[in-house]
């Protein structure tokens, strides 16, 4: 890799400190994918996305960002499960993304839920963990590699599977 950069491994490892570093830095880099605030409810696309006129289309603007998100981190997390069994630094770090993507979903799942929104019986928490697990890298990698559906089917999957399972009717 470092040479591919044109750099010294040397270079690689002062600046990341591990693989498990590079591999974070290589994951946020494709979450943030600009130069906007790391802290979820300050992007630009959440506006956006809160500011439509109601929880389908907020929600199912949450599911595409998700869907393309996935489609850049999706194979960056299949190497770290490959990689990663046993190794503990790198089930550390698929435990803090894990961590960092649920609570970006929470917040967002929260402000659109805003108590009414939610099919009956469903919890802004299990609401959030529903979504994640719909939402996960592993089931993206399964559904796009393994059973060889387009990104777009993944999207429009994620999108009506997403609104079906968490919104009243």
């Amino acid at each position: 890799m470092a040479e591919a950069a044109a750099v010294a491994p040397e270079t690689v490892y002062a600046t990341f400190r591990s693989k498990a570093g590079l591999l974070e830095a290589v994951v946020l880099a494709a979450v943030l994918r600009d130069d906007e605030p790391d802290e979820p409810l300050e992007r630009r696309w959440v506006r956006e996305a809160l500011a439509l006129p109601d929880p389908r289309a907020q929600l199912a603007a949450l599911a595409r960002h998700t869907a393309e998100t996935l489609a850049l981190t999706s194979p960056i997390y299949a190497v770290m499960r490959a990689a990663g069994a046993g190794v503990s630094e790198l089930e550390q770090l698929q435990q803090r993304l894990q961590d960092y993507r649920f609570g970006g979903q929470a917040q967002f799942i929260a402000m659109i839920a805003d108590g009414r929104s939610l099919r009956p019986g469903v919890s802004v928490e299990e609401a959030a963990a529903t979504f994640s697990a719909l939402a996960s890298p592993e089931l993206h990698h399964i559904l796009t590699v393994g059973r060889g559906w387009s990104q777009e089917r993944y999207a429009r999957w994620l999108e009506r599977t997403a609104v079906a399972a968490l919104l009243a009717d």
